[in-house]
């Protein structure tokens, strides 16, 4: 085994992922421009997720 093969089992594999919760500055200007039920607009989009892999 060489040289290259020892450094190759040394790599890290990092996986990252974030996921959206409420959104508090849709659900104002929701609430601003809808009254109550403009609260609703803090949903949109909750609950989508990003992931990234990456090689250390």
């Amino acid at each position: 085994m060489g040289k290259e093969d020892k450094n190759r089992d040394k790599e890290e594999i990092i996986i990252e992922t974030k996921t959206k919760g409420f959104g508090f500055i849709k659900s104002c200007i929701g609430f601003l421009c809808l009254g109550p039920i403009g609260i609703l607009f803090g949903f949109c989009g909750m609950g989508k997720s990003k992931t990234r892999i990456y090689k250390k």
